[in-house]
Formats: structure tokens, sequence, C-alpha cells
């Protein structure tokens, strides 16, 4: 009698520690999933901000250059304009897209 209420109270409280493991975690993970949040609108933003660059319309020239001068601004101007685009695309493509909503949050998949 003596050695099963022994394993009893041991049983116990292996599971109190185990339940305040598993609140641990839990808490862990919900800060976790809002800073994830906080992350992806941040990059979503930064994505925005990126494509609206991209977009941006070219200063206007003054109106006292000659034809010449136009024609070698504007050939400079598209290079340099298709250069940054280039260089925003590959920044684009280092940004993670943000991974579909799901109510699958936080369990592991399945492997088939």
């Amino acid at each position: 009698m003596e050695l099963a209420l022994t394993m009893a109270r041991a049983s116990e409280a292996a599971v109190v520690t185990v339940g305040a493991a598993a609140i641990s975690a839990a808490e862990q993970a919900e800060r976790a999933a809002g800073l994830a949040e906080k992350a992806s609108a941040i990059a979503l933003e930064v994505q925005d901000r990126v494509v609206a660059m991209a977009i941006a319309p070219a200063p206007p020239s003054t109106a006292a250059e000659s034809s010449q001068d136009k024609e070698d601004d504007s050939l400079s101007d598209f290079s340099a304009r298709a250069d940054r685009l280039v260089a925003r695309l590959r920044l684009l493509q280092r940004v993670p897209l943000p991974a579909p909503a799901s109510g699958t949050a936080g369990r592991p998949q399945a492997a088939h």
C-alpha cells in the first residue's frame, strides 16, 4: 500500500510538471505567433513601398535642354530606372511570402 501511495504521488508530481511545461510552451507559441504576425505586416509594408518606388514617375526635365541632350538623358534615365527596378525585384525575391491562413496553425504537418 505504501509503495502504491508513493507511486501515485510521484505520478502526480510528474503530471503537474508536464502540465506546467505545456502551459509555458503554449504561452511561448502565442508570443511567437504575435511576433510572426508583426513581421509579416512589416514585410508586406516594405514590399508595398518597394513596388511603389519601382513604379514612381521620373522627375520632370527642364525645358532648356536640347533635343540631343533630352535623348541622351532619356536613355540614361531609362537605364538608371531599369537598374533600380532590377535591384528592387531582387530584394522582393528575398522577402518570404506569408503562409496562407489555415486552422492548423501550430500543428505539425503529417508526413506522406
